[in-house]
């Protein structure tokens, strides 16, 4: 069952993903690119693994971007991916908190040194403003293509927020949480973790949420049939939808 968020009393936005899972495709989110808080890795092959082991099933996905970590390269790669859906992803993901996961030597976060966070906590909403429409204008400009879509890092996000990113252009969110006060609609996941967790069943989960920085550990750890045993059960309904 899809759980949508709508706040507005009368006639509530619809989140455009649920045209896309009313078809019988499913709706797949793919969070932290590059990276999410941790550092960001000197070679993204894996993470392009990731999203290459997507797109050459013909998926569409709702891809996470950090605005703040995007360079010019990454652009270039992402202009070549034909299913990728790019929604703006935070604005740095808390990148203040990553020289604490390299100073703790846990780069990866494995030990939880850096626990959830809200990436706009404490800031006026003038700031968090000015900082989503940035991020919108970052991605845009890097992707040449409108972008409308928000994910909070964490999952976590305040009222300023919920209100800043209706004042800025944004038409809906993805997240597990709801934003309180955002009369944006916001979908949350039915699965949500990686894909060594991912058990497939008769019935195929219509909201699936993966980071790529998890699926990429998995990897280069050996496992290459965690992300394909889920993106082939998936692949499965969406050929016959």
């Amino acid at each position: 069952m899809l759980s949508l968020f709508s706040h507005l009393r009368r006639r509530p936005l619809e989140h455009p993903a649920l045209r896309q899972s009313r078809s019988g495709l499913p709706v797949i989110r793919v969070d932290d690119y590059p990276t999410g808080v941790r550092p960001l890795l000197a070679d993204l092959d894996s993470v392009h693994q990731v999203l290459q082991a997507i797109e050459d099933r013909g998926l569409a996905y709702h891809l996470g971007i950090v605005p703040a970590r995007l360079t010019e390269a990454m652009s270039a790669h992402l202009a070549t991916l034909r299913h990728m859906i790019p929604v703006v992803h935070g604005y740095d993901h808390g990148l203040r908190f990553t020289p604490l996961l390299e100073a703790a030597g846990d780069p990866l976060n494995q030990r939880r040194t850096v626990g959830e966070f809200d990436e706009f906590e404490g800031q006026s909403f003038e700031s968090i403003k000015a900082r989503l429409a940035e991020a919108r204008r970052l991605v845009e400009e890097r992707l040449r293509c409108p972008v409308t879509g928000y994910i909070p890092p964490c999952n976590r996000a305040g009222r300023s927020t919920g209100r800043a990113l209706a004042e800025t252009g944004y038409t809906h969110y993805f997240s597990e949480r709801r934003i309180p006060g955002c009369p944006l609609p916001g979908l949350a996941s039915v699965f949500y973790g990686r894909s060594d967790r991912y058990r497939p069943g008769s019935r195929r989960p219509k909201v699936v949420t993966l980071h790529a920085t998890w699926e990429a550990d998995l990897l280069r750890d050996g496992d290459e049939r965690s992300l394909a045993r889920l993106l082939d059960h998936l692949s499965a309904g969406a050929a016959r939808a």
